[in-house]
C-alpha cells in the first residue's frame, strides 16, 4: 500500500468515513466530520470565507512630527549649494551658499552666504549673513546675530551687529546690543543706551516733513 492510501485510510478511520466501518446515518457522519475539521485547526462558519483572498498588510511608514509649521526646514549639518527659491516658508539650521528668494518668511539659525528676499526676514541666536536682506514687511537681528551686507525693510529691530547701509521705510529700533557700521535712512528711529552706531542717520517721513518758513523768524 502507498503511503498516500495509508494516509487516505488512516483519515478515514480517524474521521468515522471509513466506509467498512461506517455503520451510523450520514448526519452521524457529518457530525464527526465537522468535530474533526475543527480538531485539526480548521475555520468554523460559512464555507465562502475559506476562499475569500486575504488581503495585504499595508506597509506601514514611520513619519516624524513637524514641530516647526508649514514650509521648508534646513536641518543643521545640511548644506545647499545654489539659488533656493519657495512659495512657502523656510526655516534654516544648516548652511546655504546662493541666493534665497522667499515669497513667505525665511528663518535663520544658521549661515547664509548670499543675498535674501523675503516677506519677514528673522535673524537669531548666532546666524551670520554675507549678503543683502530684503525684507518687504519687518527684519530682525537679534543678538548674537552677524550681517554684512545693506539691509532693505519696511521696519525693523536689531540687537546685533549690522555692517551695511540700512533703509527702512518705517521704524527703525535699535536695542542694547545693536551695532551698525552703516549709514540709516529710516522714517522714525528709536536708540537705545548701550547701542552704537558708525555712520550718519537720516530720517525722512511724509509726517513729519518741515517747511523752512518755520525757521524763517525774527531774532
Amino acid at each position: 500500500m502507498s503511503n498516500k492510501e495509508s494516509f487516505v485510510k488512516a483519515f478515514k478511520e480517524l474521521t468515522g468515513l471509513d466506509d467498512d466501518k461506517n455503520t451510523g446515518t450520514a448526519d452521524e457522519s457529518f457530525e464527526r466530520l465537522i468535530s474533526e475539521r475543527e480538531f485539526i485547526g480548521e475555520p468554523a462558519g460559512d464555507m465562502r470565507m475559506r476562499t475569500e483572498p486575504v488581503a495585504p498588510k499595508k506597509t506601514e511608514v514611520y513619519v516624524p512630527d513637524r514641530t516647526r509649521g508649514d514650509g521648508t526646514y534646513v536641518t543643521q549639518g545640511m548644506n545647499i549649494a545654489g539659488v533656493v527659491t519657495s512659495a512657502d516658508n523656510i526655516e534654516v539650521l544648516g548652511r546655504i551658499d546662493g541666493d534665497v528668494d522667499v515669497k513667505g518668511d525665511f528663518i535663520s539659525e544658521g549661515i547664509i552666504v548670499g543675498d535674501i528676499a523675503a516677506n519677514n526676514v528673522l535673524t537669531k541666536k548666532s546666524s551670520v549673513v554675507k549678503g543683502e536682506i530684503k525684507a518687504e514687511g519687518a527684519a530682525v537681528i537679534e543678538k548674537d546675530v552677524t550681517v554684512i551686507g545693506n539691509i532693505t525693510a519696511g521696519n525693523i529691530r536689531i540687537d546685533g551687529k549690522v555692517k551695511g547701509n540700512l533703509f527702512v521705510e518705517g521704524n527703525t529700533e535699535l536695542t542694547a546690543n545693536a551695532l551698525v557700521a552703516g549709514d540709516i535712512q529710516t522714517a522714525r528711529i528709536s536708540v537705545s543706551s548701550g547701542s552704537r552706531i558708525k555712520g550718519s542717520i537720516i530720517t525722512k517721513s511724509v509726517e513729519t516733513q518741515v517747511d523752512e518758513d518755520e525757521f524763517d523768524i525774527e531774532v
